[in-house]
């Protein structure tokens, strides 16, 4: 699936992918996003991983931004 402008995906993020200038993210439900590799630092995206995210596409640009708390984290604080 590719974003169309004034568009905004959001999902928990499971993974990142990048193969032949495309990042693809992968989300714990069943959809995958693309978009150009060049749009995000791959470090960058690693980070998001685990979080719920929501990716932008507005005028040509491309943002990524966390929604809330990611599961991941909850379960590491309910350990401690």
């Amino acid at each position: 699936m590719m974003l169309k402008n004034n568009s905004e995906f959001i999902a928990d993020l499971k993974d990142v992918t990048i193969v032949d200038g495309t990042a693809t993210f992968s989300f714990a439900i069943d959809k995958k996003v693309q978009v150009p590799a060049s749009a995000f630092a791959e470090t960058d995206l690693r980070s998001y991983i685990g979080e719920r995210v929501g990716i932008t596409y507005v005028g040509g640009v491309y943002r990524i931004r966390r929604v809330s708390q990611s599961s991941k984290k909850e379960k590491h604080l309910e350990g401690e």
